[in-house]
């Protein structure tokens, strides 16, 4: 039985949403959007959404400070769901999460934002992120 059926029952669908934005400033927390300009997916009726793991890829090298990939609820920073920072080292990143850790509830919309400092560059860029989670029906994990 693979290990996310033993978390989050056999009614568990993998999904993977793709987000991107340019030109990122610096010294802010920045919505990244979904090829038709929408800043998340809203979550359906009867099911919840596990994020799992979150894939993050500049288009150019970072040359100062770090830009880091959040999931969001409703425009706020998950509390416990995955991140993966970039900094001068790594134009690509990813950060995982146990699938149960913290659900976004029906009717929430799920995205993903990235933080920069004061001081980060280039803030001409391309941003491409993965998120990736499980739908569960309510009954599957409360």
């Amino acid at each position: 039985m693979p290990t996310n059926e033993l978390i989050l029952g056999q009614n568990a669908v993998e999904f993977d949403i793709q987000f991107a934005k340019t030109n990122v400033p610096a010294s802010a927390t920045t919505p990244l959007t979904l090829q038709g300009g929408n800043t998340g997916v809203l979550i359906p009726a009867g099911y919840k959404f596990h994020p799992v793991a979150i894939i993050i890829q500049s288009t150019v090298a970072i040359t100062a400070q770090t830009l880091t990939a959040v999931v969001t609820d409703n425009g706020s920073q998950v509390a416990y769901g995955p991140q993966a920072v970039l900094d001068t080292t790594y134009q690509q990143q990813s950060g995982v999460m146990r699938a149960d850790e913290w659900p976004i509830q029906a009717g929430h919309l799920v995205g993903v934002s990235v933080i920069t400092p004061g001081g980060f560059t280039p803030t001409t860029n391309g941003i491409d992120v993965t998120l990736m989670g499980f739908f569960t029906p309510y009954t599957a994990i409360q």
